[in-house]
């Protein structure tokens, strides 16, 4: 199955059906390196050797803080008598999560809708656990 899909992205990636039919052979007898090829051709997952943790829980950091605070900017720049300030908040968080998916699409190069899609259901999911757990303690 792996050699018939090797041989198919291969194609897909402009090779001869006899050029990618050699390669694939090639590959096979390389377990290691036709595995990280894989990954990265057919699953868009890039090798974890490859990723700085101090560069990875920067930019986390960073994005919680930006990606996080937007939906608090109705609460901040609005009258606090205004009661559509959670909708305001809810249209905000939405907004926010999908801004969130564009800027990881464009990061990982992951197609754009199983990022967004991927990003607002974690995230949608999330808001609506805090929510809940807030309410039931009455925070």
């Amino acid at each position: 199955y792996e050699i018939r899909e090797t041989h198919n992205l291969l194609i897909r990636k402009g090779f001869t059906k006899e050029q990618a039919a050699q390669l694939t052979t090639i590959f096979a007898t390389n377990p290691a390196y036709w595995l990280d090829f894989m990954m990265k051709n057919e699953l868009s997952i890039p090798n974890p050797n490859d990723i700085h943790p101090v560069f990875t829980g920067i930019t986390t950091s960073i994005s919680f803080i930006v990606f996080g605070s937007i939906p608090l900017f109705p609460y901040i720049l609005m009258q606090q008598e205004n009661t559509h300030l959670f909708m305001y908040s809810l249209i905000f968080t939405a907004t926010s999560l999908l801004l969130l998916g564009v800027v990881r699409w464009r990061i990982t190069q992951q197609h754009i809708l199983s990022s967004l899609a991927e990003t607002i259901l974690v995230g949608g999911l999330s808001g609506l656990v805090a929510y809940a757990v807030g309410t039931f303690f009455n925070v």
